[in-house]
């Protein structure tokens, strides 16, 4: 009788083993899958805003927000479809659309001191100085205390300029040159590049 519970014991468990396996390989079968989809998505996105730079047509851009939405519709984690969408909505002045953008890729993704930055600029935009600082305060210290990075105040520096916050993006260039003396000479020249707005946005 032991044993034919034993038996039955061992069965079951083999059961719920290969189902959770099989689960497990079709969780992955399915997310790349999902991944090559996003990334159709993403690059017929970025097609549509490519033609814009060169057509400067709102109605190209329509077709690339369209697409881009579809590529993290299909991959929330996909953080290159969340930048580009904030930059085609951002050529729109859609700016309750892109808090929308920020709000889920602050959800989805890993790159909080980069998002956050980003929401502060669209409260600059929205002449909600207050919240701007908040947040700008938030990407500087919070998230860079924890992880001591200087690479994410470079993300923090981009955004900044790149959403039309000049002076923004040159004190945090200041501060980076205080706490990171070695790096003076790149930073220098970054500093430069933006003064003179010689990076594209």
């Amino acid at each position: 009788m032991k044993i034919i519970k034993y038996l039955c014991y061992l069965f079951i468990l083999i059961l719920v083993v290969n189902c959770k396996t099989k689960t497990e390989k079709n969780e992955s079968i399915i997310y790349v899958y999902d991944s090559i989809k996003s990334g159709n998505y993403f690059e017929k996105g970025f097609k549509h805003y490519d033609n814009y730079t060169f057509s400067e047509n709102l109605k190209v851009l329509d077709s690339s927000i369209y697409y881009l939405k579809k590529s993290i519709a299909y991959n929330r984690e996909n953080i290159g479809s969340y930048q580009l969408l904030i930059t085609v909505l951002n050529l729109k002045n859609d700016f309750e659309g892109i808090e929308k953008v920020i709000n889920d890729a602050l959800k989805y993704t890993n790159q909080t001191a980069y998002y956050t930055a980003a929401k502060g600029s669209i409260k600059n935009k929205l002449n909600q100085n207050d919240s701007a600082q908040f947040y700008f305060s938030l990407a500087l210290k919070k998230y860079y205390n924890k992880e001591q990075n200087l690479g994410i105040k470079n993300q923090i520096i981009t955004i900044l300029y790149e959403m039309g916050n000049k002076e923004e993006s040159l004190k945090v260039i200041d501060e980076c040159l205080k706490e990171y003396p070695s790096d003076s000479l790149i930073l220098n020249m970054y500093k430069k590049m933006i003064i003179n707005d010689q990076i594209e946005r």
